[in-house]
C-alpha cells in the first residue's frame, strides 16, 4: 500500500526540535513547519522511492565523540552518526508498517 500523508504528518508531529541536521540541512523544525501541499509532495516521493525499491538517503555525518581516559586511544571514542531528517521519516513509516504487519500475522 502506498504512504498516506496522514501517516507522514503523524510521523513529523512525533519529531524532536533542537536536533542536529545532516548534509541537506533540512532541521527537524522546517520539516514540522510544512504545509499541507509539501506534506503531499513529501507522501507522492516517498512513494516513489517505495515504487523504484530505492532510497536516497544513505549518507550521515559521523563524528567521534570522546567517553573518558586518553584522548590518544581510539577505544575511548564512540560514533555519533547524523543522518537526514527525510530518511528518518521515511524509515520510521516502513518500520511502523513493518510492526503492524507482523503483529497482524505472527501475534505473540
Amino acid at each position: 500500500d502506498k504512504f498516506t500523508s496522514s501517516e507522514v504528518l503523524l510521523v513529523i508531529k512525533s519529531l524532536k526540535i533542537g536536533k542536529a541536521s545532516s548534509k541537506d540541512m533540512i532541521s527537524n523544525e522546517i520539516i514540522k513547519s510544512l504545509d499541507v501541499n509539501h506534506i503531499n509532495f513529501l507522501t507522492s516521493y516517498f512513494n516513489t522511492c517505495l515504487d523504484l525499491g530505492i532510497y536516497p538517503w544513505n549518507e550521515s555525518i559521523i563524528t567521534p565523540l570522546h567517553k573518558k581516559g586518553n584522548k590518544s586511544d581510539p577505544d575511548n571514542y564512540r560514533a555519533v552518526a547524523v543522518s537526514s531528517v527525510i530518511g528518518k521519516l521515511f524509515s520510521t513509516i516502513l518500520l511502523e508498517r513493518l510492526i503492524k504487519h507482523r503483529i497482524g500475522t505472527n501475534p505473540d
